[in-house]
């Protein structure tokens, strides 16, 4: 079952001091690694994202072949997957999807797939509003089940349905974004593991910074290429992975993914 955080009771969340949040979260992930259930087993390769523009052979659990391009006329719907392979004990995350706001928005989300997998998983939306038509929309879940129930393998973690508005070709991509101009990302794509720890964080940013590989919408014709593409292959058997640099209970789940959430919300009103 997913919840979705909006009005009074996001509201709540947001009201709460955040050192108390974060102070909270890490005096219960000191408990959480003994108490964690193994997700579903299989061998470890390096974890990646992405997104799928055709999600028609993809279920929460299994991800086919990728396409690169969605084509479609303007007003009609479509719908793209965020995509994880290879996770390792997930039980909360965020992506930022940015996009072309004068060729689609985004009408609709489900975040009930990956993470909702497993038997007793309680999935907790904490994504933006809807509908979105500013370019960049934030998607975000935790698993809050007590026990904890976190998720290995690969699978789709949301899928957006957008609306197409206007003739154009433009990218889907899950971005990174230096809101104060320090050089350095205040929010992009970041995972946690049962444990409270970053996944897939090699340079200690939070941040995930293993291979994206993202994607195209096409208005008003069709996608270049409209052939599906592997997870790791694109025309002519070139890898088209990009690699991105830069960047267990409720109180876990919910407590870190809000906190960080709203120390990069506060951030960006600061600038407003």
């Amino acid at each position: 079952m997913s919840r979705r955080a909006s009005g009074p009771r996001w509201a709540a969340l947001a009201a709460s001091p955040l050192p108390v949040l974060l102070a909270a979260a890490l005096a219960v992930s000191a408990l959480v690694p003994s108490l964690a259930p193994r997700g579903r087993a299989g061998a470890q390769e390096e974890m990646s994202i992405g997104i799928d523009a055709n999600p028609a052979a993809n279920t929460p659990t299994a991800v086919g072949d990728i396409d690169s391009c969605a084509a479609a006329a303007p007003g009609d719907g479509l719908s793209v997957d965020i995509y994880v392979k290879d996770a390792s004990e997930l039980l909360a995350w965020e992506v930022y999807l940015e996009y072309d706001p004068r060729l689609v928005e985004v009408t609709d989300r489900d975040v009930d797939q990956f993470l909702g997998a497993n038997e007793g998983s309680n999935v907790y939306d904490v994504s933006e509003r809807l509908p979105d038509a500013d370019g960049l929309y934030r998607v975000a879940a935790a698993d809050t089940s007590d026990p904890p129930t976190p998720d290995s393998g690969s699978g789709v973690l949301a899928r957006l349905t957008l609306r197409a508005k206007a003739p154009g070709s433009g990218n889907l991509t899950i971005a990174f974004r230096d809101l104060n101009d320090d050089g350095a990302p205040d929010i992009g794509p970041f995972f946690r593991s049962v444990s409270g720890q970053p996944i897939g964080d090699t340079n200690g940013d939070t941040f995930f910074d293993g291979p994206i590989r993202n994607a195209r919408v096409s208005i008003g014709a069709p996608c270049p290429n409209s052939g599906g593409l592997s997870a790791d292959e694109g025309a002519g058997g070139t890898s088209t992975l990009l690699w991105v640099i830069g960047g267990a209970t409720a109180g876990v789940a919910v407590i870190g993914l809000v906190g960080f959430t709203l120390r990069r919300l506060a951030r960006r009103h600061a600038r407003a």
